[in-house]
C-alpha cells in the first residue's frame, strides 16, 4: 500500500525537532509533504516556494490560504491508498483538499492524527483565537472525509469517527543514554527541562515550588536548567525574576547533539509535562517523557502516561492545584533506584501538589 504523509509542521523550527524526528520515522515508508521557511516540500524537494519566517503573517497566510489549495490542484491522489495527515486547526481549504482527494480516489483512506484532543484550550493570542474559530466551524466538515483519527487519549470516537489509540514513540538508537549515573548529594538537586514550551507544560508550577522549597529547605541547593523556546517562556522568565531565582533557574536556547548531551550528563532529574489539566487533559503521551527514558534519567510529570506506571504518587491538593511543593527527602529517595543499564531505567511519576 502506498501512503502520502502530510505533516503540517514547520520542519526547520528548532522548537519542533522532537516532532520532526517522529514524523521522519513515520514517513520512512511513503511520500511526505512538509513545510520549511523556504516553502512546501515533497520528499526533500521544493514543491511550492514560499518564504515564510516563523510566526509571521506570511507564514499564516501560506498555512491557511496557499498550500492546501495548491495541493488540491497538484497532487494526484489516485497514486495513493492512504493519506495520513498530522492535523492542526481545520479550515475551508483543508476541507477542500480532502474533498478533492476523495473524489479523485474514492478508495483512498484518509487518516488524521490529532496530537491533542481536545485541543481548544491550546489556542492563545489573536491569531490563535481566529484559528480556533475556523476550526470549530470546519472540523465536522473535515471529519466527513476521515476514516479514523489517530490519537493518544482514551476516546473511542472523535467528531463522530472511530479512533485508533496509540502512544508516542521515538527512535531509541538516535538518543545516547547518560554515560554515568551522577552521584546524588543530600545538599544538591539539579533539575533539567527540555522542550518546546507552552503554558500547559506548567513549568511555572515548578518555579513557584522551587521558591517555596528554598524557604523551607534553605540547606538544599535546587537548580533548574530550561532548554528550548516557546510562547510560555516570556512569562516564566518574568516569574523567575520576580521570585529572585535568576541565580538558580537558567534559560537556554534549543540545542541538539553533543551540546544537549552536556545538559543531561550533569542533571539529576528531568521534568516532564506539569499542566495537562490546563487544556482539559488527564492522559497524554509526550515525546519528552520517552526521550528522558531513553537517556536513562529519572523524570517526573503530572497527569497520566500509560507507558509509565507510578513509582511514587503525590496527589495534588485541590486548594493549590498550581503549586509544586518539593519534598526533597521524597525526591532523593528515588535516587538509589536509578541504574545506568539502559534496560533497567527506574521511572518515577509524581502528581505535583502541596504536601
Amino acid at each position: 500500500m502506498r501512503t502520502l504523509f502530510y505533516f503540517r509542521t514547520h520542519f526547520d523550527d528548532p522548537a519542533n525537532q522532537g516532532v520532526v524526528k517522529k514524523c521522519k520515522a513515520i514517513a520512512a515508508q511513503g511520500d511526505v509533504l512538509y513545510f520549511t521557511k523556504e516553502g512546501l516540500f515533497f520528499n526533500h524537494k521544493v514543491l511550492r516556494p514560499w518564504a515564510m519566517p516563523k510566526q509571521s503573517w506570511r507564514h499564516i497566510w501560506a498555512y491557511y490560504m496557499v498550500f492546501d489549495r495548491f495541493l488540491a490542484q497538484k497532487i494526484d491522489f489516485r497514486n495513493y491508498d492512504i493519506l495520513y495527515i498530522r492535523h492542526l486547526p481545520a479550515h475551508p481549504f483543508l476541507v477542500q483538499l480532502l474533498r478533492v482527494a476523495q473524489r479523485q480516489n474514492p478508495a483512498l483512506s484518509i487518516v488524521v492524527e490529532l496530537p491533542t484532543w481536545p485541543y481548544d484550550a491550546e489556542s492563545k493570542g489573536f491569531a490563535g483565537k481566529i484559528a480556533a474559530a475556523l476550526d470549530r466551524q470546519y472540523r465536522l466538515k473535515m471529519a466527513r472525509y476521515v476514516r479514523f483519527f489517530v490519537h493518544f487519549g482514551l476516546e473511542k470516537t472523535i467528531l463522530g469517527r472511530p479512533t485508533f489509540c496509540i502512544n508516542n514513540g521515538i527512535d531509541v538508537a538516535e538518543i545516547p543514554p547518560k554515560k554515568s549515573v551522577t552521584a546524588f548529594h543530600p545538599s544538591q538537586l539539579r533539575l533539567l527541562a527540555v522542550g518546546s514550551w507552552s503554558n500547559w507544560h506548567g513549568l511555572d508550577r515548578l518555579i513557584t515550588g522551587i521558591a517555596q522549597s528554598k524557604n523551607t529547605f534553605p540547606d538544599i541547593a535546587i537548580s533548574l536548567d530550561i532548554v528550548g523556546e516557546g510562547p510560555a517562556l516570556g512569562a516564566w522568565k518574568i516569574l523567575v525574576e520576580s521570585l529572585g531565582l535568576s541565580n538558580c533557574i537558567r534559560f537556554f536556547s534549543p540545542c541538539t547533539g553533543s551540546a544537549l548531551d552536556v545538559f543531561f550528563e550533569k542533571a539529576d532529574i528531568a521534568i516532564g509535562s506539569l499542566g495537562l489539566h490546563r487544556i482539559g487533559l488527564d492522559t497524554a503521551s509526550p515525546l519528552k517523557h520517552r526521550e528522558y527514558c531513553a537517556r536513562g534519567i529519572p523524570f517526573v510529570f503530572s497527569g497520566n502516561d500509560s507507558d509509565f506506571s507510578a513509582v511514587v504518587s503525590l496527589h495534588p491538593d485541590p486548594a493549590h492545584p498550581d503549586v509544586v511543593y518539593y519534598r526533597p527527602d521524597t525526591v532523593f529517595h528515588l535516587a538509589p533506584r536509578i541504574d545506568n543499564d539502559a534496560n533497567l531505567v527506574a521511572l518515577a511519576e509524581l502528581w505535583f501538589g502541596a504536601g
